[in-house]
């Protein structure tokens, strides 16, 4: 199929916006449609976040949820979520896997998944609904994230579902979001029909039992790096997103001037005395003992006025103005 063709198809069936919005809001109202699988990589979570994961994981006991997060005060000195949502999910029994330096951010919901950017709050205000910090993803390669950050959990999905006769098209999707007064439309949205690329998307990926290791998030996370990362945020804490944000806005706006006031104390200035002038009697019981520097000025007050009225005013503008 030419790409002209294939753009004509597209209009014609009317193919979901692909770029949105994702915000703690809008995840917390997916993750709350969630019947059988919850995956949230990000550098970290908000409390918002771990409220609501372990919140459904108790209505729903059998619900499959994995978290893999950047576990380091770093990542949460920089705005990505806070220790509240990291330990709330941890002291629930979540199972929490840490990857390093975890930049980008992906959530599955059965069968649908969506990857994102994650918002450093040090920089960023959370995003608005006129921001597009997200992508929806379809149902293949959903299952390609699912077995690159769960694959031995994705193999049994799988098994289920070959059990149950269920396929993984969009139709479990519009069964499991209906059209809910108030929902979010992007729930409502088909799925981009995978038949109509023109180069066609990848089949599901070959599931090797030999093959099982995450490509992301392979260690848990344990006790003692939780207290490490408590220990470290208590020692320095993050600052106040907002009051950093401001002083990022005001630093385009101001310039830093060094002000500095050399040569203006007279009163200090001293002449050393050469040693052979201090040798006047040769006999050492006759000497007169004297300083062995002078002071030029003894009255620059009257000298040189000008000079302590100098000195007044530069301290006024340091005191004013810096």
């Amino acid at each position: 199929m030419y790409p002209c063709a294939f753009a004509m198809e597209i209009v014609m069936k009317g193919i979901p916006s692909v770029f949105i919005c994702l915000d703690d809001q809008i995840v917390s109202f997916l993750i709350n449609r969630a019947e059988k699988t919850i995956i949230l990589a990000s550098p970290s979570v908000s409390q918002r976040i771990g409220e609501t994961i372990v919140r459904r994981r108790d209505e729903k006991p059998n619900l499959m949820v994995r978290v893999i997060v950047d576990a380091n005060a770093r990542t949460l000195r920089l705005g990505f979520g806070d220790f509240a949502g990291l330990k709330m999910l941890y002291d629930a029994g979540i199972d929490i896997r840490c990857q390093t330096d975890l930049l980008i951010g992906a959530l599955i919901v059965d069968d649908r998944s969506w990857i994102f950017s994650p918002t450093p709050k040090i920089i960023l205000d959370d995003p608005s609904g006129e921001a597009r910090n997200a992508i929806s993803v379809t149902p293949s390669l959903t299952k390609w994230l699912m077995f690159a950050m769960a694959p031995h959990e994705c193999l049994i999905d799988q098994a289920r579902d070959e059990v149950a006769g269920r396929d993984a098209s969009g139709n479990y999707v519009t069964e499991l979001f209906p059209n809910d007064e108030g929902g979010d439309e992007i729930l409502d949205e088909p799925l981009l029909d995978e038949q109509v690329s023109p180069a066609g998307d990848p089949d599901p990926p070959e599931f090797n039992p030999d093959l099982l290791i995450p490509q992301i998030g392979a260690e848990s996370l344990t006790s003692e790096h939780l207290t490490e990362i408590e220990e470290s945020i208590e020692e320095s804490p993050p600052k106040q997103f907002d009051r950093t944000r401001e002083i990022l806005v005001y630093n385009g706006f101001l310039q830093f001037v060094e002000m500095r006031f050399l040569g203006g104390r007279l009163s200090a200035k001293t002449v050393r005395i050469p040693d052979s002038l201090l040798d006047l009697v040769d006999d050492p019981s006759a000497r007169v003992e004297i300083r062995a520097s002078c002071r030029l000025f003894e009255h620059i007050d009257w000298i040189c006025p000008e000079i302590k009225d100098l000195e007044k005013k530069f301290n006024q503008v340091r005191q004013r103005l810096t």
